[in-house]
């Protein structure tokens, strides 16, 4: 069984202005971090839930969430999924 929740604003705070003052200090870099990822339109559309990425290693569990439409990625290390992520688009 799998089960998929929301955990910013739920489980935890979700507070972008504060990881991105946290991270960066500059407030140029803060201008651009803030609309180029927390404020583009993937990532809009990523916390509304109207577009879904399932990353596993496990095949059987990646085969079920294609069959009802989520776009998955298989894991096997850090410098693929990463690489994965990045032809989507995502970074």
């Amino acid at each position: 069984m799998n089960i998929v929740f929301d955990l910013g604003g739920v489980v935890f705070r979700w507070q972008p202005e504060k990881i991105i003052r946290h991270v960066f200090q500059d407030p140029e870099k803060q201008d651009l971090v803030r609309s180029e990822i927390f404020e583009h339109a993937d990532c809009v559309e990523l916390d509304r839930g109207t577009i879904t990425l399932f990353i596993d290693d496990m095949s059987e569990n990646l085969a079920t969430a294609a069959k009802i439409g989520i776009n998955t990625i298989r894991f096997s290390d850090a410098d693929q999924c990463r690489q994965a992520l990045m032809d989507l688009g995502c970074f």
